[in-house]
């Protein structure tokens, strides 16, 4: 009896593809090998280049299972990243101890599930070389961290391609999993009203916003400018492979089976940032990710802002002195609290641990800035200024209004009120076309309490304009005198007023009578 391979029902999608089944299986080598050959082929937007220099250290692949540190010299060679979460368990590092031996051999069974499984399947796509941080950068050395973090852009950047354990916490979860039963293809043998035999394969849709977004690798820092930088990247995910590069993204289970980037799954492949609102962007997508040391807030992101046009000017402690003024426009939705241990000066968006966002946006072409930068510097750790701070100062000129802290019981309300002359005063807080933002808990008790009643400053860094609606924004910094030094201010909030262009049918034009009043300062902030 002849087969009839067509689709009797029109509504049904007959050139759906099925999935591996196995995300580390060889149908899945293949699936990966033939999206990376049409990317390096097909893609113009792509990078092509396979062989280039090999980072400092990486590890050789000899064999399935055969495995030692190699240290380059110059060779050139193609190589593939490894994206993954440490997690708590201690996973084999290179020490400057073990630095010889590692160079000899690597014990297969010293390597944890998702470096064994990294190596397998890196091996069986054709590569010899896979850059693995733990093993690769001298992990007891200093030295050796600032070093290599600071050429972490070009180490993702220059690879082939990188491999993400997405669904995996840490390193013994592996990369690879089975797909659950019911997305994987099922043949059903069936005969229709006139007799004539044709089989029909079905499996359930596979949600791949729904299932991919929350896995674990996609929630941490360090991660994401792996991501951002890498040129090509596989996600391993819990059901099937995800394929994102710069001309878009592809999944196995998209019915699009000839490799060619689809940009409409809902997992975007973010573009390295060349612009003041690209890296908004990024910060505001950034803070919202997890550290498991918050010291490494700017180690974490370094290679990303090693990769700005020098345009942006000197880098400052995650700010751009090109339009510093708009940079210092950041605000915390949800205040939390300062680290425990210094790691960047309080005009910094990195004081504070808690996700961050802009106000000025789209705005920043009609921004007026009302203060003068006149110094603004940091010290770095180590050579490298995008990388850890030890200090941070800035000096501006501006004009400031003062005012004063109120704090009522609960610690997450606090207002501000400014006296404004002839016995006036105003209290400032969240409201219409007012918008309050502590950079902190500034209530809550320990080493940066803001006391009930303490002055401060409330200096206006600058003021964007909405003309096609008549609408004018002011921003101003809340600062107060630093408690370890009396001579400069730190900041500990963020003011957005709105008001009409008729400046007399304003709510708060006593405030921005005040301002024009006051005379010019010169301050320092830390």
């Amino acid at each position: 009896m002849a087969i009839d391979t067509s689709c009797p029902w029109p509504d049904i999608n007959a050139n759906a593809t099925s999935v591996s089944g196995h995300t580390g299986s060889d149908k899945a080598v293949a699936c990966a090998r033939r999206w990376l050959d049409v990317c390096l082929l097909q893609h113009s937007t792509c990078d092509r280049a396979e062989a280039v220099s090999l980072p400092t250290r990486v590890i050789r692949i000899d064999g399935p299972q055969d495995v030692k540190l190699h240290i380059s010299n110059n060779d050139t060679a193609a190589y593939v990243c490894l994206s993954h979460c440490w997690g708590a368990r201690p996973i084999i590092t290179t020490t400057v101890s073990s630095l010889r031996d590692h160079q000899t051999r690597i014990a297969w069974e010293q390597l944890p599930r998702t470096f064994q499984d990294a190596v397998s399947f890196a091996y069986r796509l054709g590569f010899a070389y896979i850059w693995i941080d733990s093993l690769c950068i001298i992990q007891d050395s200093v030295d050796d961290w600032r070093h290599e973090g600071s050429r972490m852009a070009d180490i993702y950047k220059n690879a082939s391609l990188t491999l993400a354990a997405t669904l995996s916490s840490e390193s013994s979860g592996g990369c690879f999993a089975t797909a659950h039963p019911l997305h994987m293809s099922h043949k059903w043998n069936l005969i229709d009203s006139q007799g004539h035999a044709f089989e029909v394969y079905s499996r359930k849709s596979l949600h791949t916003k729904r299932t991919v977004e929350q896995l674990p690798l996609l929630t941490r820092a360090w991660a994401f400018q792996e991501r951002i930088m890498s040129p090509r990247v596989l996600h391993f995910t819990t059901n099937e492979l995800l394929w994102e590069c710069s001309s878009g993204q592809i999944c196995e289970c998209y019915p699009n089976s000839n490799g060619i980037a689809s940009s409409k799954l809902p997992v975007p492949h973010i573009l390295p940032p060349k612009t003041h609102g690209d890296w908004r962007e990024v910060v505001v997508a950034y803070t919202g990710m997890s550290l498991t040391y918050p010291k490494d807030i700017f180690p974490a992101l370094q290679a990303l802002a090693k990769s700005m046009p020098s345009v942006m000017g000197p880098y400052l402690a995650g700010l751009w002195t090109n339009q510093l003024a708009w940079h210092l426009s950041w605000y915390s939705a949800v205040p939390q609290s300062r680290p425990i241990e210094w790691r960047a000066p309080t005009w910094s968006w990195a004081s504070v641990e808690a996700p961050i966002y802009w106000t000025v946006g789209h705005l920043l072409g009609n921004y007026e800035t009302n203060i003068t930068v006149i110094d603004a510097k940091t010290s770095p750790k180590g050579d490298d200024a995008t990388g850890g701070i030890s200090a941070g100062e800035l000096v501006v000129t501006g004009r400031g209004v003062k005012g004063l802290i109120r704090h009522a019981r609960s610690q997450r309300v606090s207002d501000l009120i400014v006296p404004l002359g002839d016995s006036q005063e105003s209290y400032i807080h969240d409201g219409t076309g007012v918008n309050l933002h502590w950079d902190y808990l500034i209530n809550a008790p320990g080493e940066h309490h803001v006391p009930d009643g303490s002055d401060v400053l409330v200096l206006r860094a600058g003021k964007a304009m909405q003309t096609y609606v008549g609408l004018s924004y002011s921003f101003w910094l809340i600062l107060r005198k630093a408690p370890q030094d009396p001579e400069s201010f730190e900041r500990i909030g963020f003011l957005k007023l709105r008001e009409s262009l008729d400046r007399s049918a304003s709510q708060p034009r006593l405030l921005y009578n005040a301002w024009d009043a006051s005379p010019e300062i010169k301050i320092r902030i830390i």
